[in-house]
């Protein structure tokens, strides 16, 4: 063997020989591409030095290729998938109205707290005073009467802070899921 450099034709034509096992369309590519590099460069013998023999040229192209279809063929290999901006949306919302519905939430729960508890406070309240206007009637007709109607009073007022609570909530909640609905459904 001598140590005479190859030439463009030489060193392709070995490679063509070596990529046997390419498919067509890849071989064919594999050269065009060297053919070019090799033709395009102001020194084709040194290009091909740098390149070094084609028999390892080939091996390199063979192996990626065949690592390349492996991985293709791989159960491990998942085809990307369009990305959803419907969670990036409701993500960026949760993170920037997150301060506000949560505000708005704890205010609306410290309402009902306060009314549910005024209520049931008012209603304790009448029957008490009811309690004591019947004992005030034997003492005091007009005080006994008096009592007996903020008795009554306190009881109405109550059962209806109570009742009013009770559809606040309702429609608060007729509210949430309407809205969890259309963003769930787009």
């Amino acid at each position: 063997m001598t140590n005479e450099p190859l030439t463009r034709q030489e060193f392709i034509s070995q490679l063509e020989a070596k990529l046997g096992a390419l498919p067509e369309h890849e071989r064919k590519s594999t050269l065009d591409y060297y053919d070019n590099h090799i033709k395009n460069s102001p020194d084709e013998a040194a290009t091909i030095r740098t390149l070094g023999l084609p028999s390892d040229v080939a091996t390199e192209i063979l192996t990626s290729y065949v690592r390349r279809e492996a991985y293709a063929s791989s159960s491990a290999y998942v085809p990307p998938r369009k990305s959803n901006n419907k969670w990036i949306i409701i993500v960026l919302v949760a993170i920037f109205a997150g301060p506000l519905i949560l505000g708005l939430g704890g205010g609306l729960f410290g309402a009902v707290v306060g009314f549910v508890t005024g209520g049931v406070a008012l209603i304790i309240t009448g029957v008490a005073s009811l309690i004591l206007s019947v004992y005030v009637l034997f003492q005091d007709f007009g005080f006994g009467l008096i009592a007996a109607g903020t008795g009554l009073a306190s009881i109405g007022i109550g059962i209806l802070l109570v009742q009013l609570t009770i559809l606040i909530v309702k429609g608060v909640a007729a509210l949430v899921k309407g809205v969890a609905r259309r963003v769930q459904h787009g």
